[in-house]
């Protein structure tokens, strides 16, 4: 199984407008230039009863470096309409610099933003059937 996963960076929400319109500019994010974070899996690890570490490759802003998720499995269930559908939640740490995340502000002469980003995601992979590859 592979599990592939896009993020829209214009629909990055932290529940802080003033915030999220900064993450998005070309401060961090550059969401008019790079419109999409990617995560494709190379490796899918049990870790126990319905959690798993999920390693693959994770893309912002055209910088790629191997990240290992670690996931829960909370549900599944098949749907008529779309399909086999598994709900998860999962997190990872990340240094924002390995991904050209360099923005440094400082306010009160202490940086704003650390160098550690926790990355925290839920939502529902949706069941593909394989494409058959030409040969």
């Amino acid at each position: 199984m592979r599990v592939e996963v896009t993020i829209q960076t214009a629909s990055i929400k932290t529940h802080n407008e003033i915030r999220d319109n900064d993450l998005r500019s070309s401060n961090f994010l550059e969401a008019d230039t790079f419109p999409v974070i990617t995560f494709t899996s190379t490796r899918i690890e049990p870790a126990g009863q319905d959690r798993y570490t999920v390693t693959g490759d994770l893309t912002i802003k055209g910088n790629t470096r191997a990240v290992s998720l670690q996931m829960t499995r909370l549900g599944e269930f098949n749907d008529p309409m779309m399909g086999h559908r598994i709900g998860y939640s999962g997190s990872a740490k990340i240094n924002r610099k390995d991904f050209g995340l360099t923005f440094n502000p400082v306010l009160d002469g202490r940086f704003v933003v650390s160098d550690e980003i926790n990355i925290m995601l839920e939502g529902e992979l949706v069941e593909q059937a394989e494409q058959a590859t030409a040969e």
